[in-house]
């Protein structure tokens, strides 16, 4: 159920301001610097390794979160 209401709350949301999957954040200069070489270093310089890598860093600490809370992920 409360899956059905997030989602409901997501497309309301996202088709009134903005649309799903972008999402613009700020990193300091270093952070981005190590963020960069790291998954140059672990996935190559391939494009789209960076969204690849920031989506599973998402997910990982989504699910540790859901976790937390007693929830399942989905």
């Amino acid at each position: 159920m409360l899956n059905i209401y997030i989602y409901r709350a997501l497309r309301i949301y996202s088709s009134a301001r903005y649309p799903l999957g972008k999402i613009y954040v700020v990193l300091s200069d270093d952070v981005e610097r190590r963020l960069r070489l790291a998954i140059v270093k672990r996935l190559g310089g391939k494009k789209g390794n960076l969204s690849g890598a920031i989506e599973e860093a998402v997910n990982d600490w989504l699910s540790k979160d859901w976790s937390k809370l007693g929830n399942r992920g989905t």
